[in-house]
């Protein structure tokens, strides 16, 4: 891969993740999930971008990474600047061509002049060797990163190469998935929006200009954005092109004179036609959109794209063309489980019914935007995920074993935020218990495109063997709130929600797996008799609160086949809780007990572990066997 385009996809997932810049150190590992590649975030407290003409680099090839190197420390320094860095992106403004420029401020680094032999000898335009051994050299001096300025000397003693190095606290490494920055840089789908009106209906002079904003431009609500919202950056509509005015040799009449989804279908083939004779390159685009200025009163989705009417002084709908471009993408419709839809157009039961996603428009929960347009709300996370915009390195998929855990689930809408944006789990449907379905949980904030909600919840889906994505309407409800949990069908998952914090976006979920029997009660979930190392410090019973209600365990007691008796102290056991009563010394706390022996308990040969309450009524026990 050529290094300028490592440079292009850290900026971009720096844009997006909630940093200001980035670059790559260039080393790359693989822990068992795929390639990941070191990259070093910064805030925009410690770098300043500045778009830096062309002619003062006087490097005419964004290829040319050595030379932008060499070039943006040169100007960092006639402006005062310690270092810089180029983030290879370019652009050209109407004033000529300009390059990104991240300038690191003052205080944050320290230049150095290193022998080429201490970095391992690279070559100095070997852009991967370069930030390899600056970022290494950087971490044995206990820098927290580096770069290469691509200036080297020889002042007598041998080369020396210029090395910036970033000070502590300056910089994030983190390790992200290369797949997932090649998303930053692939081709997009891209969309021909293709202006027409019909030749009794001229467009307003300025009819185009809305068009261009709402589908290329940032600001005020508009589908560019939303669309690179809901692809985290790596799709939406970049590259849109928008095409026209093309008048259609037909009148309003002719039009209105075809009924029903014809109308839209018509419409969208005229359209194309007039497109094609006015020499547009249509095989260009994947997607397209014919936009009449009115003369229809039949619009959305069409074969082979999407067809708006909207007269030049009719508001615009955003949440209606969201939606239909969401069929575009190829998404169906969204459902609940009603018996019968929610609104017309689909007679399928549960049409329409999720009001927290996009393709149930329009009984969805949207909002009033700046200009008064109804808009929102999001995308549900499966969909993200079935157009591989929501990455897997953001997905929890559940075991159907195991003890419970307690994680944070970051706000679908939050990218920046650290965690994970959706679980998933297979587990027994819901209308069918010989079938398995696939359940999803997402965490949806009352903000931004989703403001139209009644409130912050956790959310869960279910996807059957007919691949709609079904809102959870019937009992038990997907819709979660702080204290509120779900329990899916034998042999149950519970996922509740532990509580919401608005101010790191995240929702924690504590989730656990209940027997095979069903029972909610405490029990011993397992016993380790054979630890690793000291048996009396390493052997500990796990013991796991399935009740919907925290536990007093105080008075209660654990004790094995021999009788050795450990009661317990002054402790409460929250639902879903799990604790470790250990056999050796240690200081108690809330997730670990500690009985204080000085000998194992557990017999390596087999042995009972039995649970009983304060009246000595048992309520678990475990056996096993070597």
């Amino acid at each position: 891969m050529a290094a300028d385009r490592r440079f292009r996809e850290v900026q971009r997932y720096a844009d997006v993740h909630g940093f200001f810049a980035g670059f790559p150190n260039f080393h790359e590992a693989d822990y068992g999930d795929g390639v990941v590649y070191g990259t070093i975030l910064l805030r925009d407290t410690e770098a300043e971008w500045r778009d830096v003409p062309r002619s003062e680099y006087q490097i005419f090839h964004i290829e040319d990474v050595p030379g932008l190197f060499r070039a943006a420390n040169d100007y960092a320094g006639r402006q005062g600047y310690p270092a810089a860095f180029p983030n290879c992106e370019q652009a050209d403004h109407g004033q000529g061509v300009v390059y990104g420029t991240i300038l690191m401020k003052p205080g944050s680094t320290e230049w150095r002049d290193v022998p080429r032999a201490e970095l391992g000898n690279p070559q100095i335009d070997d852009v991967p060797a370069m930030m390899r051994a600056a970022n290494d050299y950087s971490s044995r001096e206990g820098f927290a990163a580096g770069f290469p300025t691509f200036h080297q000397a020889d002042y007598g003693q041998g080369v020396v190469y210029g090395i910036v190095l970033l000070k502590p606290g300056v910089s994030t490494w983190r390790d992200v998935p290369a797949d997932l920055l090649a998303k930053y840089s692939a081709p997009p789908r891209r969309w021909a929006i293709l202006l027409c009106n019909l030749n009794d209906r001229p467009p307003a002079a300025t009819s185009r200009d809305r068009y261009v904003q709402f589908f290329t431009e940032s600001g005020a609500g508009t589908a560019f954005d939303y669309w690179n919202d809901m692809s985290y950056g790596t799709e939406g509509l970049r590259e849109t092109g928008v095409f026209g005015f093309f008048q259609i040799p037909h009148s309003t009449a002719e039009l209105l004179a075809i009924t029903g989804s014809a109308q839209r279908q018509q419409a969208f083939n005229w359209g194309l036609e007039a497109a094609r004779n006015a020499n547009v390159r249509l095989n260009d685009f994947e997607h397209k959109i014919v936009l009449l200025n009115g003369g229809g009163n039949d619009h959305g989705a069409v074969g082979g794209g999407v067809t708006f009417v909207y007269a030049d002084q009719t508001a615009l709908e955003p949440t209606f063309m969201f939606h239909e471009m969401g069929h575009e993408f190829g998404l169906d419709h969204s459902f609940g489980e009603q018996a019968i839809p929610c609104a017309g157009g689909d007679a399928r039961p549960g049409a329409y019914c999720d009001r927290s996603d996009i393709m149930s428009a329009m009984n969805v929960a949207s909002f009033q935007d700046a200009l008064n347009r109804r808009s929102g709300p999001s995308l549900s996370a499966i969909s993200r995920k079935r157009l591989g915009w929501l990455h897997r390195s953001r997905i929890r998929s559940l075991a159907p074993t195991g003890p419970a855990e307690v994680f944070n689930l970051a706000a679908l809408n939050r990218p920046d935020v650290e965690g994970y944006q959706m679980v998933e789990f297979v587990g027994t449907s819901r209308v069918n218990a010989n079938a398995m379905s696939v359940y999803t949980v997402e965490f949806r904030e009352q903000t931004g495109w989703d403001q139209g909600l009644n409130s912050s919840a956790v959310i869960l889906h279910e996807i059957r063997s007919d691949g709609l994505v079904r809102l959870l309407t019937n009992n038990p409800l997907g819709t979660i709130g702080a204290g509120g949990e779900f329990v899916s069908p034998s042999p149950s998952i519970v996922i509740r929600v532990e509580s919401i914090d608005a101010t790191s976006h995240t929702a924690q979920l504590r989730v656990w797996r209940l027997p095979a029997s069903g029972t909610r009660n405490v029990r011993i979930f397992t016993i380790l008799f054979d630890p690793r190392g000291p048996e009396p410090q390493g052997e500990f019973v796990l013991i796991q609160n399935d009740r919907a209600g925290a536990v007093n365990l105080t008075g209660w007691s654990l004790s094995d086949a021999a009788q050795h008796v450990y009661t317990f102290p002054l402790f409460t056991l929250p639902a879903g809780g799990t604790v470790k009563v250990w056999t050796g010394t240690g200081t108690n706390d809330a997730e670990n007990l500690y009985w204080g022996r000085r000998q194992a308990v557990w017999n390596n040969t087999g042995d009972i572990g039995i649970l009983r309450d304060v009246a000595g009524t048992e309520i678990s026990r475990f056996a096993y066997t070597a």
